[in-house]
């Protein structure tokens, strides 16, 4: 039985027996339509706003349709401020798993079953961004990429050419949280470049549709005054 099938019957069998979440918005409900629509589609906004969630709930949707059957998880390894990740032992996979975690876990959440989300999850493929050049996405794979914030121009665009036709890429970013020098305004820009030319379905999620906790709202307004008088 190929990769697609199998993914195809597992949700089948959740849908049976469980009610997945639903959005919680328009614009949530609006990304695997846009999924659909363009083969990259780029999620911006800010920590709370439900970006990751979107993202995969876009992946399983074509999953349960058999339209994918190889699911890419990456993002940029850029430590926090000071904080060094160190010497990480293992594989490829064991090094990149503590990123894969919170995938799981929105997984987990969308599917409403964890046994099915954590096998499904053991087929997806984690590729360092280091190794991103040179690949092809090819027909059927969903790629998601995110923190997108941390990413160079040059690597961004070397992310969106990666796709074939048949292929979907879904970025994710939060331009107020990036560890790069000068900051994240250059998703927003991309973002916009990218909508102008039609090469990209764009969503961008405001504050006021933080689902995560209210009081994320309000830490946001407090941080930012610290920022504007330390920065």
């Amino acid at each position: 039985m190929s990769k697609a099938r199998q993914y195809r019957r597992k949700a089948e069998q959740v849908a049976e027996k469980s009610q997945s979440p639903r959005a919680k918005n328009p614009l949530q409900a609006s990304v695997p339509h846009l999924v659909d629509q363009f083969d990259r589609v780029v999620i911006i906004g800010g920590a709370g706003t439900g970006k990751t969630w979107s993202a995969m709930s876009a992946v399983w949707q074509r999953i349960a349709a058999g339209k994918c059957d190889r699911v890419i998880i990456s993002r940029p390894t850029v430590a926090a401020d000071d904080e060094e990740l160190g010497f990480l032992p293992g594989t490829a996979d064991e090094k990149m798993a503590p990123w894969l975690m919170p995938y799981q876990d929105v997984l987990i959440n969308i599917v409403g079953d964890r046994k099915t989300a954590e096998s499904v999850m053991k087929t997806f493929e984690v590729m360092p961004l280091a190794v991103v050049r040179g690949r092809n996405f090819l027909d059927g794979t969903c790629a998601v990429i995110d923190e997108i914030q941390n990413m160079s121009v040059s690597l961004l665009t070397a992310v969106l050419t990666r796709g074939c036709t048949g292929s979907k890429s879904i970025l994710c970013g939060d331009p107020f949280q990036c560890d790069r020098p000068g900051g994240g305004g250059h998703i927003i820009d991309m973002a916009d470049e990218l909508k102008a030319e039609g090469a990209a379905g764009v969503v961008e999620f405001t504050d006021d549709l933080i689902i995560r906790s209210p009081d994320i709202i309000r830490v946001n307004r407090a941080m930012a005054k610290v920022k504007a008088k330390w920065s």
